[in-house]
């Protein structure tokens, strides 16, 4: 079974990125100018939008490795 623990925009500017809420809540205090809840019901349970212009390589992977672990830790 797949999951998909981050998705990259057509225009590739932002990327979504399955947190849980605990996780987005940490993000957007520490980087608010990088991270922000999406808008709707999905953004309440965790999923982040993330402006890529605005994070180093070294946070961006970061943050894709806190999403997928997350995502191999729900397939359990």
């Amino acid at each position: 079974m797949h999951r998909i623990y981050a998705t990259l925009a057509l225009d590739g500017r932002t990327a979504n990125l399955m947190l849980t809420p605990d996780e987005q809540a940490l993000k957007c205090e520490v980087a608010p100018d990088a991270f922000s809840p999406i808008p709707n019901a999905w953004g309440a349970r965790g999923a982040t939008t993330a402006k890529l212009a605005k994070l180093t390589v070294a946070e961006l992977r970061q943050a894709l490795e806190t999403a997928w672990r997350l995502a191999i830790a729900r397939k359990r």
